[in-house]
């Protein structure tokens, strides 16, 4: 099959790889404008446009893809278009190009966690449950009838990281198995329920800033559904410290924000509104990611501190 590929971060590299494993024709690669780092000085393709490059694939990007996309696109005589992850809307237009429409890999178990943040919003619900979701596109925001679903359970030391890879590759098994007979799952494609519907947005960075007066067990959520993206926080003295990986402690304390114990034997442990958390890797700002026993080597806070 003839297949236009739109995708953007690492989730979306799979899917494609086992794309053209699987024997099909990649006749395009779609991906976001390359941007320029924070210090302004390094410009930073996309985990897609760098698998693209390496594999002498077609590549288009457009800085608004309704706009610039469709006459070039329509060259490609494709069957399809698969999307995933890919970060702007389609026009009807575009979603009528190819015989087949536009499949996309979706990461959540759909109706729920419609939206731009699926992985992280799950994390930041607890959910024990996740998956991805093969969907016809519609002009709606992720509402498109069901073709197949996969489901993976959550385990306790998932991140986002480490839950987008499994389900970036959960996805392109199912992506593989639904072109394999897309006739057949197209014709016993599912409606979404709308009753059932969740929507989840984008998340900004400073949601991503801790709040110490939440549960311990809230905060874990946070600080594993923001891994590397945009990374939980907190500001002690001017100065920015990111939080990469916590422990509960299932403690309470008469106040939340403030450390309870700093020592190699105890480690370094904030009060929360609800127990305690105890950290085991962080990075403070202009730094690298440590271990908290290396953290504690160089850096010093004291026993009733309190952090906000």
């Amino acid at each position: 099959m003839k297949i236009i590929y739109l995708g953007t971060p690492n989730f979306a590299v799979a899917p494609l790889d086992a794309l053209i494993k699987a024997g099909h024709t990649i006749v395009g690669v779609v991906t976001k404008v390359d941007k320029v780092n924070a210090r302004g000085n390094k410009v930073v393709f996309s985990a897609v446009k760098e698998y693209a490059l390496q594999h002498n694939l077609p590549l288009f990007q457009f800085e608004s893809i309704k706009r610039q996309g469709v006459e070039p696109l329509k060259q490609l005589n494709a069957d399809i278009m698969i999307t995933a992850s890919f970060g702007q809307i389609l026009s009807e237009e575009l979603i009528n190009l190819c015989k087949f429409g536009v499949l996309n890999i979706h990461g959540s178990i759909l109706p729920k966690l419609r939206g731009a943040s699926p992985v992280a919003s799950s994390l930041l619900n607890g959910d024990k449950e996740t998956g991805v979701t093969i969907m016809q596109t519609g002009v709606g925001l992720d509402d498109g009838d069901m073709l197949y679903i996969s489901k993976i359970s959550i385990d306790a030391d998932d991140n986002q990281e480490t839950l987008m890879d499994k389900l970036s590759k959960l996805g392109a098994d199912a992506i593989v198995k639904v072109l394999d007979d897309i006739e057949f799952y197209r014709e016993n494609a599912q409606k979404q329920d709308e009753n059932l519907a969740t929507h989840c947005k984008k998340i900004l960075k400073e949601e991503a800033q801790l709040d110490f007066s939440k549960s311990a067990n809230q905060l874990n959520n946070e600080i594993r559904a923001f891994y590397n993206n945009p990374t939980a926080y907190f500001k002690f003295n001017e100065t920015l410290y990111k939080v990469f990986k916590v422990e509960v402690v299932n403690q309470n304390y008469s106040s939340y924000g403030e450390v309870v114990a700093y020592d190699k034997a105890n480690g370094f442990v904030v009060s929360c509104g609800l127990g305690a958390i105890k950290i085991m890797e962080i990075q403070k700002q202009g730094g690298k990611v440590l271990g908290i026993k290396d953290f504690m080597n160089g850096n010093k806070f004291e026993v009733g501190q309190k952090l906000n």
